[in-house]
């Protein structure tokens, strides 16, 4: 799969949500959805246009997300880093 196909930036959108809310790895949600973002960003020329609108619009969700939780990082002042497996 593409990085921006729109199937696998939802289950990076999904997967990252489910790192920072319930595994509580704010930063390697932060990071793993920074970088789907910046992937797909980079491809996104090469997804078929049939699905690029949706490819957007999870690429804005990933972007929100990736706002919210600097904001509240930065609010927290949590800048610990841990590794996922760790």
């Amino acid at each position: 799969m593409q990085p921006g196909d729109p199937t696998r930036l939802s289950l990076q959108l999904n997967f990252s949500i489910f790192c920072y809310e319930s595994l509580k790895e704010q930063e390697q949600a932060l990071e793993m959805a920074t970088q789907a973002i910046e992937e797909a960003e980079e491809n996104m020329g090469e997804i078929d246009r049939s699905k690029q609108s949706e490819s957007q619009t999870i690429k804005q969700f990933l972007t929100e997300n990736v706002t919210q939780w600097k904001q509240k990082m930065k609010d927290t002042g949590d800048n610990s880093k841990r590794n996922l497996f760790s």
